[in-house]
C-alpha cells in the first residue's frame, strides 16, 4: 500500500472549475514536494449549479488550503 501523502508536504494549492453535465465541478489540486511520485494530488470537492457558485467556492476552499500550508507557497 503505498504511502498516504501528508499535508506537510504540500506546497501549493489552486482550484479547477469544470462543466460536467450542465454542473460546475470544483476541483482542488494539490502540489506536493516534487520527489514523491504521486506530487500531483487532486480531490473533486463539490457541483454547483452555476459558475459564480463554484467560484465563490473555489475562493473559500483555496483560501482555507492556504492558511494550512506549512510554509508560503514556493518558500517565499
Amino acid at each position: 500500500m503505498p504511502e498516504r501523502p501528508r499535508a506537510s508536504d504540500a506546497i501549493d494549492c489552486r482550484a479547477i472549475i469544470t462543466e460536467e453535465r450542465g454542473r460546475f465541478v470544483l476541483t482542488l489540486e494539490i502540489l506536493m514536494v516534487p520527489d514523491r511520485p504521486d506530487h500531483i494530488v487532486r480531490h473533486r470537492i463539490a457541483d454547483y449549479p452555476t459558475r459564480q457558485g463554484a467560484e465563490v467556492a473555489a475562493k473559500w476552499t483555496v483560501n482555507a488550503a492556504n492558511r494550512n500550508l506549512p510554509h508560503p507557497p514556493l518558500g517565499f
